[in-house]
């Protein structure tokens, strides 16, 4: 039961969440899914409204990882690439486990900063060119837009770090643990001697 919600809860990261984030973004440039937005938030919300948002949401989280994907993973990836070859190592019920906590613990969370960095410029762009952003000078407007900015800068310093790790984490795993930059694999434990 354990595994199931990490995992659930690492995919809930690494696509519903970017989804969700990138369809509240597009609310800004369509008038009709504003006004879903706008019902989906009050009490005339029902399952069917909720179940249009989440399907919609992992519509563009999925469109969001392929841009990712793209960006991050073939693109700026550099040296950090998975050695497919070292998927044929990949046997035994601990060395999977430990892959699927390596997905879970490092990938999942790059693709939830990789996918805001692609779906963030979207939503904040239509909020600034909406009728919501015009009470605001043109001060408060520059001051905004500059900290976007870093957090963008922020998001995608992020998705690439956790990029690298998890290749270097994730290559560890199926390696075997014995070659993580000329360190030893971490021994276990001795058993500890029962008293008499």
């Amino acid at each position: 039961m354990k595994d199931i919600t990490i995992t659930s809860f690492g995919l809930v990261i690494a696509y519903m969440l970017p989804g969700l984030l990138g369809l509240y973004g597009l609310s800004f440039w369509f008038p009709t899914l504003r006004t879903t937005f706008s019902t989906f938030l009050t009490a005339d919300s029902n399952i069917g409204l909720f179940l249009i948002v989440v399907m919609a949401s992992l519509i563009v989280g999925l469109f969001a990882h392929g841009i990712r994907w793209i960006f991050f993973e073939v693109w700026c990836a550099g040296t950090a690439r998975f050695d497919t070859a070292l998927y044929a190592k990949l046997s035994g019920e601990r060395k999977l486990e430990a892959f699927r906590t390596a997905v879970d613990e490092f990938y999942r969370y790059h693709q939830w900063w990789g996918g805001a960095a692609v779906v963030a410029p979207i939503g904040y762009l239509g909020w600034l060119v909406s009728s919501d952003a015009s009470p605001f000078s043109l001060t408060y407007k520059t001051v905004l837009s500059l900290c976007f900015v870093a957090l963008e800068a922020l998001a995608i310093f992020a998705a690439w770090r956790l990029w690298v790790l998890s290749v270097q984490r994730i290559g560890w795993v199926l390696k075997g643990g014995n070659d993580m930059g000329g360190a030893p694999a971490p021994s276990p434990e001795p058993n500890p001697t029962p008293p008499q």
